[in-house]
């Protein structure tokens, strides 16, 4: 009898995102259920919110991914979180809560957006020149 949760950890750009950026959801197994409505999201003092693209499944019930674009013009951070039993695994278990991750973004203009993460590495440095 399966009494595990599925565990669900998520990821994005490696060092600061441009606009837009993709965000992953994995889970470590299939789950159904999973909404972008699921996803809570912070930003830093007098940001906006940004936009969130729909769901998409790359991996059929394990791996989700979402378009993140945030407003125009702003720098920080933005928090993406998952709270327990919002989806669930074959078996009806809930699914564990997510460990907070944090992405560093820059849509300011201030150097040209890349491509996935190859173009992040590639602003970053850019930036730091």
């Amino acid at each position: 009898i399966d009494t595990l949760s599925p565990d669900l950890g998520i990821d994005g750009e490696l060092g600061i995102a441009t606009n837009p950026f993709v965000v992953t959801f994995t889970f470590d197994e299939v789950v159904t259920d999973f909404a972008v409505g699921d996803i809570v999201i912070n930003v830093d003092p007098g940001n906006s919110a940004p936009t969130l693209g729909p769901l998409q499944s790359i991996v059929p019930g394990d791996v989700y991914t979402v378009l993140v674009t945030p407003t125009p013009g702003e720098t920080g951070n933005i928090s993406f979180d998952v709270a327990a039993d919002l989806a669930a695994d074959a078996a009806g278990n809930g699914n564990t809560a997510a460990t907070t991750y944090v992405q560093a973004f820059d849509s300011s203009g201030a150097f040209s957006p890349g491509t996935g993460v190859a173009g992040g590495l590639e602003d970053a440095l850019r930036f730091l020149a």
